[in-house]
């Protein structure tokens, strides 16, 4: 966990990064309504989906990754995650995704502070 500086709320707030049960959750939100909808010529998949579906669902993954690697004494819904400031749900979250692919080290230390 660490106490990173968030500059859309002008707080410092505890962060911690993803287990990878968790980043997959995220992963899989983010891409939710990509479809596969056949092949095309050179047997590659094509994709079906639209630039409002894809933004949507970032947003939503991003909201996802706040809720689970902020670190508070209160518990955060997705609707309040949603009503922070502009910007400030993305600055979180790429904080959390910048920790959660942090080096060894601090993934050894992780594993210690979480009893792993």
């Amino acid at each position: 966990m660490e106490d990173i500086y968030i500059e859309a709320l002008d707080l410092t707030i505890p962060l911690r990064p993803l287990t990878d049960g968790e980043l997959e959750r995220v992963k899989a939100r983010a891409m939710a309504r990509i479809r596969a909808s056949g092949t095309s010529k050179d047997d590659e998949p094509e994709l079906d989906f639209s630039a409002g579906e894809i933004a949507e669902d970032e947003f939503a993954s991003n909201v996802l990754t706040v809720k689970l690697g902020m670190v508070t004494d209160e518990f955060w819904t997705e609707d309040e995650i949603e009503s922070m400031p502009p910007g400030a749900v993305k600055e979180i979250a790429a904080n959390i995704h910048g920790l959660t692919t942090a080096e060894p080290e601090r993934v050894k230390s992780f594993r210690k502070q979480s009893g792993g």
